[in-house]
């Protein structure tokens, strides 16, 4: 079955972030929901920064990160297909002025940190922690980590990001991220 036959779309543009745009659809022959993060930039510099995602995230298996189910990368197309979160950003929660109760902050918190052990434990650092890339389930009882788009292993960390180079969001930065440091799993767990 061709890719384009095999899916079908139910919402083109569910997310979108400054590279990529994640869409919702429904895999009819295995008949499961999908996330696919379509990048948006294809030079050379954001493919590989994607290409770097998608390896990192098939590293992983936990029940607090999404799975990858495939991967469709050429000149003109770049995508990752992930398991679907059904939810809503923690972002979004907040937003709400919903306040959530303390069992639910500590569980959420505590599947975060669990999700953050295993990439950590794998070697890579996710680099963005913050509540947009926090999915709270549709019973609010899961907090998913997603968005591994500028996730390093710590090997790629020291290669790539050079003393002085800042990515990820200010707000959420621990102090060495945001001076251009090397970083790994500890700058993760100070944006936790």
């Amino acid at each position: 079955m061709e890719t384009e036959e095999r899916y079908e779309n139910i919402d083109e543009v569910h997310g979108e972030g400054g590279f990529g745009r994640v869409a919702k659809r429904r895999d009819k022959l295995l008949d499961r929901l999908v996330a696919v993060k379509q990048l948006k930039l294809l030079d050379e510099e954001s493919k590989e920064r994607f290409r770097r995602e998608a390896k990192a995230l098939a590293k992983m298996s936990h029940p607090h990160i999404p799975a990858i189910y495939d991967v469709q990368f050429s000149d003109s197309r770049m995508e990752i297909d992930t398991a679907f979160v059904a939810g809503r950003p923690l972002r979004e929660v907040i937003k709400q002025g919903v306040i959530p109760s303390m069992d639910q902050t500590k569980r959420w918190f505590n599947q975060v940190a669990a999700a953050l052990e295993h990439a950590h434990g794998m070697g890579i650092v996710h680099r963005d922690i913050k509540p947009d890339n926090i999915v709270v389930s549709e019973d609010d009882e899961n907090a998913i980590l997603v968005d591994f788009g500028i996730a390093l292993t710590v090997d790629d960390v020291k290669k790539l990001t050079g003393t002085g180079y800042v990515i990820g969001t200010a707000a959420y930065m621990s102090p060495e991220q945001s001076r251009g440091e090397d970083l790994d799993g500890r700058s993760d767990l100070y944006s936790l």
